[in-house]
């Protein structure tokens, strides 16, 4: 194997190099060095043996998780000649999505999606840098992105050892994108079961209303890290800017944009079916009012004439013989009764309710 070349930052630089996410997890770096015929897994807590870069035969796959631990970094960052540009963008967290081609790499900056334990919909920057042997990942966590990847390599899936190492670059970016529709599939389950719930009369969730804002903040949030990328994948996938993208890989690449594409109408699929469990809501809503408002309407209604009868004995007229008989107040309530269930029936008669 080769030991690589030493880029060296200058103070100024490292002084001013810090990551800005909110991760703590510890820098880790795993790789991958593979050929042909073998592939070997060197699992390292530290850069204590550097990965060396790969010679002739060889190609290198390099996977960074955590992003806390800067010495680690610019240590590799300099073994690997990372530009300073490119580890500031990996190091920025909020980084917009991003393609960038130089002469020597290709780095992609882009976002992954992931679900906590409390069910909060979190955003991960992933970032990808394929030179002409190898490719290094990095990740804000330690969460298993790439695990298959890992053991299509070592189990030579699909020949992928037999391939070029930007089709294990392009392998890397389908499993950000594959994730991005699986999440996308929980979306679109999660409105389906607040519609349930809306249409069902004997289902009831009194948090329906947060949980459709809820999602549809989610997916803002998704279309603001999807769609940007989606206008820039397509000139990743020409050939003549690069020498590092090779024309035999270019369909499996047109397969990863058309992915990417599916993911976008997924996600404005998504979009208004959560406008249309939104208004579902909100309609719902209005016609519990309206039951509300039509009851105390009836009830309103059926009092009107009693009021009336109550407000006729209520005045204090000298000569009003009821108030002298015997069986006057007998003789109200009946009245109030009797005029009561008579309004009732005809209001139930007329099907006002």
């Amino acid at each position: 194997m080769g030991k690589g070349k030493k880029h060296h930052y200058n103070r100024l630089f490292l002084d001013k190099l810090a990551y800005t996410g909110s991760c703590n997890t510890p820098t880790t770096v795993n790789s991958w060095t593979f050929s042909v015929k073998e592939c070997h897994f060197s699992p390292q807590k530290t850069l204590s043996a550097m990965p060396a870069l790969p010679d002739d035969g060889h190609q290198l796959w390099v996977q960074v998780c955590g992003l806390t631990t800067l010495e680690t970094l610019i240590s590799l960052g300099q073994h690997f000649d990372i530009d300073k540009g490119d580890l500031q963008d990996i190091l920025t967290a909020d980084h917009v999505t991003k393609i960038s081609a130089m002469d020597k790499s290709i780095l992609l900056i882009m976002k992954d999606f992931y679900y906590d334990e409390n069910e909060v919909l979190n955003v991960e920057q992933v970032c990808l840098l394929l030179y002409k042997n190898y490719v290094i990942s990095f990740q804000e966590s330690d969460r298993p992105i790439f695990e298959w990847v890992g053991k299509a390599l070592e189990s030579n899936i699909n020949k992928v050892r037999e391939r070029s190492v930007d089709y294990l670059f392009g392998i890397l970016l389908d499993a950000v994108i594959n994730n991005c529709v699986d999440i996308i599939g929980n979306i679109e389950q999660s409105l389906e079961r607040m519609e349930e719930f809306l249409i069902d009369p004997n289902l009831k969730d009194r948090n329906v209303g947060t949980r459709i804002l809820s999602v549809r903040k989610n997916i803002q949030r998704m279309k603001r890290f999807i769609i940007p990328f989606k206008e820039q994948l397509p000139r990743f996938i020409h050939p003549d800017d690069t020498d590092l993208i090779r024309k035999e890989n270019l369909p499996y690449l047109v397969d990863i944009n058309d992915h990417l594409q599916l993911a976008v109408q997924l996600l404005e699929a998504c979009r208004e079916e959560a406008n249309a469990v939104f208004d579902l809501h909100i309609a719902n809503n209005d016609l519990k009012m309206n039951e509300i408002m039509k009851r105390l309407t009836v009830v309103s209604t059926i009092f009107i004439p009693l009021t009336f009868i109550v407000g006729v004995w209520g005045m204090n007229f000298k000569f009003m013989p009821e108030t002298e008989w015997d069986y006057g107040y007998l003789f109200a309530w009946i009245v109030l009764i009797v005029t009561g269930l008579v309004t009732w029936w005809y209001l139930l008669k007329r099907k006002w309710f």
